[in-house]
């Protein structure tokens, strides 16, 4: 199972972090945040290239933490998920705060200052989908102001969704027609 959460319209203000600054991935981090995300450089140009884009957590030069926005359509190898955005939706996916950094309002800075970054593009709707296990992140989602807005059931292949009563109607139809057997 897995619990997708939502970021409404309502603002929500950016949160400094001690010693961290947060930017978009600029020509030359590749290398490093390949090596930090235990991918290859391929992947990370594969990545961008499909419509992506990789917001970091700096500590001087050295990466602390990162996350991925994907721009119109939602892959999801692990589970054989592939689908469409509508217009003015965004998904965030593949976050980690490196461990020497965990504890300190990395993860929810970063959230925070990449919704910034989306509101400034006209996004208008920001997703994300989180193990139920994961406390840690279920907290800093909520600490950035998502709602968690469905729960799901199934299997590889066999994954269902169904709206929570958090989810707006428009939210609750995305959910029904993308998510649906």
């Amino acid at each position: 199972m897995i619990q997708a959460f939502t970021l409404g319209k309502e603002p929500v203000p950016p949160t400094p972090v001690a010693r961290i600054r947060f930017a978009e991935l600029a020509s030359g981090q590749e290398t490093a945040l390949a090596r930090t995300g235990g991918i290859s450089v391929a992947e990370v140009h594969r990545r961008v290239a499909d419509f992506g884009s990789a917001i970091l957590a700096l500590d001087g030069d050295t990466i602390a933490g990162y996350g991925w926005v994907q721009y119109g359509r939602v892959r999801i190898p692990d589970l054989r998920l592939d689908f469409s955005l509508p217009k003015h939706h965004v998904y965030v996916w593949d976050c980690v705060t490196l461990p020497a950094y965990r504890g300190h309002g990395i993860f929810p800075g970063l959230l925070r200052y990449l919704l910034e970054i989306v509101r400034r593009q006209g996004i208008a709707q920001v997703w994300a989908a989180i193990a139920p296990g994961n406390l840690a992140s279920q907290r800093a989602f909520a600490k950035a102001g998502f709602r968690l807005v469905a729960l799901t059931d199934g299997d590889i292949g066999t994954f269902q969704a169904r709206p929570t009563s958090a989810a707006t109607p428009e939210e609750a139809a995305l959910i029904t027609a993308s998510f649906s057997a």
